[in-house]
């Protein structure tokens, strides 16, 4: 079953000074929004350096977080799958294998529902993606010979 791509690990950035005069402008908006205590702000603010420290240890947990509730989804996709009938099953990793769907968990997990709930019937899909198929090959054939006898 295609899972779809490898996800990259985020590789912190570190302080650069375009970072550095980022953070050092939204600590001044931040001292400016609350001017008349504009003191107490900027006791409690953290340094540049800390601001972004914390924005990139932010970042990467919720990194982590996304791909944790990513991983979940496609053990409850599989469980799912390992849950339904042989029949319906064998239907849904057909279309799935067929990649008409984004390599996604959400994905999966709709199209198992749908089968599961009568939504989606996979024989009337095939049936219907022929005639599609059918429809598409006698319009390029009749377009075809129109451009032949010099119709255009």
């Amino acid at each position: 079953m295609y899972c779809g791509p490898k996800y990259f690990k985020p590789t912190p950035r570190g302080i650069t000074p375009r970072r550095l005069s980022a953070a050092k402008r939204f600590l001044a908006k931040e001292r400016d929004r609350y001017a008349l205590f504009a003191g107490e702000v900027a006791a409690e603010q953290p340094t540049p350096e800390e601001r972004i420290i914390n924005h990139d240890a932010g970042f990467e947990e919720w990194w982590q977080e996304m791909r944790d509730t990513r991983a979940a989804d496609w053990r409850k996709a599989r469980q799912q799958l390992a849950e339904m009938s042989p029949d319906f099953r064998a239907a849904a990793l057909t279309m799935w294998n067929r990649r008409i769907y984004p390599a996604d968990p959400a994905y999966l997990l709709s199209l198992i529902r749908q089968i599961c709930s009568g939504e989606l019937d996979p024989v009337k899909y095939d049936a219907e993606l022929e005639r599609c198929k059918e429809l598409g090959r006698q319009a390029r054939e009749r377009a075809a010979m129109r451009q032949e006898v010099g119709c255009a």
